[in-house]
Parts: structure tokens; sequence; C-alpha cells
């Protein structure tokens, strides 16, 4: 079982034909299951040191200010003195491109101009500003919900995946933040101190126990998915 950086680390391992079998105090062990929750092999930026891309689109970032030709060694000298609207305009020429933002937009309301924005800020707290809740969730879209589908995808044409989502909403104070299922996926004396009501839905009625069913809906993989859709199609300006 991995979680974040431990799913992008257990993920790739997993995938190597060498960690399918192992031998350990003298026996060989075949590994027949794995957990991979929030990241996975195909989670972005997570290339080799030495993967071409990174040379690709630096050369291409300094080929939008002109500086091909500067020695390597005085790369970083020149470009401390360029004003960092110029090194953020080359950097955006490089990633998105003026169609890529306009459809970010409309894919991402903005919730200041569009009432029917799914978007809206709804926590109160002074140091979250109104566009939280969009810039939250594009990331999360970007880095993590749309990554581990692409690794079931991947995945599920060799052996059976199932795919779960972590319900909590994270749109409110004291909601979820990244890597809070933890202490739900191992029932964690933490969690459930926390409400009466974790307690009860603890799922041990499949086991044979008296308590309640974990409260599970089972349906199509559909929540999201336009948002994914653009993040899909633009894979390769962030995996090769």
């Amino acid at each position: 079982m991995g979680s974040s950086a431990g799913a992008h680390s257990f993920d790739n391992s997993f995938k190597s034909p060498l960690s399918i079998s192992y031998t350990h105090l003298g026996q060989t062990l075949t590994l027949f299951l794995a957990i991979i929750e929030s990241g996975g092999a195909t989670a972005r930026a997570c290339l080799p040191y030495d993967n071409e891309m990174h040379e690709t689109q630096f050369n291409d970032f300094l080929g939008n200010l002109g500086l091909l030709q500067t020695p390597p060694k005085k790369v970083f000298d020149v470009l401390r003195t360029i004003p960092t609207s110029k090194i953020k305009d080359a950097s955006e020429k490089v990633f998105i491109h003026a169609s890529d933002i306009e459809a970010l937009g409309k894919t991402y309301p903005d919730p200041l101009t569009d009432e029917k924005s799914t978007f809206k800020e709804l926590r109160t707290s002074d140091d979250i500003g109104p566009q939280y809740t969009r810039l939250e969730q594009a990331y999360g879209h970007f880095a993590y919900v749309n990554p581990v589908r692409q690794t079931v995808h991947y995945a599920s044409k060799s052996a059976p995946v199932w795919l779960y989502r972590f319900e909590v909403n994270s749109r409110y104070e004291g909601g979820a933040d990244h890597g809070d299922h933890d202490d739900f996926v191992t029932y964690n004396e933490d969690v459930r101190a926390e409400s009466p009501s974790i307690r009860e839905i603890r799922n041990s009625e499949i086991a044979g126990g008296k308590e309640k069913g974990m409260a599970v809906k089972i349906e199509e993989d559909t929540w999201r998915r336009k948002e994914c859709q653009y993040w899909d199609e633009r894979t390769e300006l962030f995996e090769s």
C-alpha cells in the first residue's frame, strides 16, 4: 500500500518485472495485490532525471527568451537578470498555449463571473481567496485524479483493478486534505474518535460483524470526467 509519493514509488516498482517475484529469507515470494492511492506511475512531473523531455522543454524555454546561444555556465546568471514577467511568458509558451488557456477557463468557470460555476469558494478563512477552490480542484485533477484514472486504464489491461473515490467533501473547513483518507482506509483509532458515525459505519458486516456496513455506492466512473478529459488530452506536455 502506498499513498501520494509512496504511490508513485510503489507503482513504479510494481510495474517492474523484477518486483513481481522476489526472494526473502531464502523463500521466493510473489506480489499479488497492491493498493495505490492519490498517486501512481502516471503522476505528473515524475519523470526520470535523464528523460529527454527535461532538456527539450528547457531549450524551448531558453529559445523563447533568446538565450539558446548563451554558454551553459552563464544561463542561470543571465536568467536572474530577466524580469519575472518575461520568465512567466516564456514558460507559458512552452506548456499552455492561448487556446489551452481558453479551454481551461471553460473547463473551470470563474466563480466571480459565472454564477453557475461549481468552483465557488465556500470556506470563510481570511487566508483563502475566492479563486482557491477553482485552483485547488484544477491542480488536484491534473496531478492526481486523472493520473490515477490513467493508471487504472493501463493496469486493467493485464489484471483486475478496482477504483475508489474518497467521498469526504474538501470544500469546507475541516473537510478532506490530500492524504486524509489514510486513517479511514486503515480504520485508525484517531479517526474513529472523531465522530460516533465513523465508528458506526465500520465495514465489519461483510466479515460477519454486527455493526453497520460502510455506505458504498458502486457506479460508473463519471465524477469530474469533463475536467479530467482536459488534462488527459494534454498528457504529452508533462509525460513522455
